[in-house]
């Protein structure tokens, strides 16, 4: 994974701008034919410790009211308490696995007296160790783990029954998606080919995950009003996806929480992901979904480092921007547009810091990737999806 772009000079300007074409075909239906497996609402429990006959196990572990006995794998709660930093990317759960009765977890005794409650959202919790752990294991360097990050979503262009990757999103709310304007631009005018968004996808080249991954299609696109196509300097590369039908909300799907307006990351280690390439030059796009730590800077350093680029020592960082990454091989890349900048606050949650916009090539060293800080949007926000700024901060 590497900032959907490409890059080119324009006169003397050497400004880089995305290249709007089609990524790769993905796999899964386009009908609502598939078979259902329960839903979520069918299988997540009410937290709470075991007593006679019932026991307190994994939703997964329970089938029929009774316990399964050999071993579905581990599942982390995701309301446990807090930790005093950061998660790291490649956190795992001890021999012991959680403690406790979690939020994902059943009392499991006969049929009469089990307890099923829906599952609960929240935004912004990470499912620290994926779901089902021991069934979906990544085997690669940098990729996540399975509903490991609930909000990241996917925009796919509709051609018959083929479904065509067009850059990342993020998911706010039950009905909208964030992404960025270059990437859906040309889907607002005439004749443009349907979206839909893909929501709880993790391999995009199979259909075996523990849960399902599921397809929304995009009712209406929000432009932001200052984002200039044509002069392709991605200003105010915003958009707002709004969907047909509501979200429904489980473990693997779930929504991020949006920043304060005075919130700053600079010098936190943020995580960037997405299905984007690993390279520049002769990349692949990533059939797991892609996850990498990179530090969010100052606009001040990150100008500075880009007119040491061709952008030249002209060039003015726009103040709607914000910047991250600029290590060796540590960047979003051709593809992640749209994806999430997200980063961990001490009560716990993500805040969604910015959203992958543009860079120069990926990876290289001292050249940091930009992002549209979210921030500078909220009341953009709430203007187009008519809830009040509050609704996306994290619950007091």
């Amino acid at each position: 994974m590497k900032v959907l772009l490409l890059m080119t000079f324009l006169f003397g300007t050497a400004l880089a701008y995305p290249q709007d074409d089609d990524g790769p075909v993905w796999g899964g239906s386009n009908n609502d034919d598939d078979d259902d497996d329960g839903g979520i609402s069918s299988r997540v429990g009410n937290p709470q410790s075991s007593f006679g006959n019932c026991e307190c196990v994994p939703y997964y572990l329970c089938k029929d009211n009774n316990i399964i006995t050999d071993g579905s794998g581990v599942l982390d709660p995701r309301k446990k308490p807090v930790p005093s930093k950061e998660p790291g990317l490649s956190a795992r759960l001890g021999p012991e696995g959680p403690s406790g009765c979690g939020p994902f977890h059943v009392c499991c005794t006969a049929p009469t007296t089990s307890t099923v409650k829906p599952y609960t959202h929240q935004c912004g919790f990470r499912n620290v160790n994926g779901i089902n752990k021991r069934i979906l294991s990544p085997n690669g360097k940098d990729l996540s783990e399975f509903g490991e990050w609930p909000w990241q979503g996917a925009v796919l262009k509709v051609e018959g029954k083929v479904n065509i990757f067009q850059c990342g999103a993020v998911l706010i709310d039950s009905f909208h998606l964030l992404t960025v304007a270059h990437c859906v631009y040309r889907f607002t005018l005439a004749n443009a080919f349907p979206l839909k968004v893909r929501l709880g996808e993790w391999d995009t080249q199979n259909t075996d995950e523990f849960l399902k991954h599921e397809d929304y299609e995009v009712e209406k696109i929000y432009i932001h009003s200052k984002y200039n196509h044509e002069r392709k300097n991605l200003w105010d590369d915003i958009a707002i996806l709004k969907l047909k039908v509501e979200v429904s909300f489980g473990p693997h799907i779930d929504t991020i929480c949006l920043p304060n307006y005075q919130e700053n990351f600079e010098g936190v280690q943020c995580v960037v992901t997405g299905w984007g390439k690993n390279a520049y030059k002769n990349g692949t796009y990533s059939n797991v979904l892609r996850e990498v730590h990179v530090p969010v800077i100052s606009n001040d350093k990150c100008e500075q480092l880009l007119k040491e680029t061709r952008l030249s020592k002209w060039f003015v960082l726009y103040e709607n921007f914000t910047c991250a990454g600029g290590e060796s091989n540590a960047d979003s890349c051709k593809g992640d547009g749209g994806g999430p900048l997200a980063c961990w606050r001490k009560d716990g949650t993500y805040a969604l810091a910015g959203l992958v916009s543009w860079g120069i090539d990926c990876g290289s060293p001292n050249v940091p990737g930009v992002y549209v800080r979210v921030a500078k949007y909220l009341d953009w926000i709430a203007q187009i999806t008519g809830r009040p700024v509050t609704d996306y901060w994290p619950r007091s």
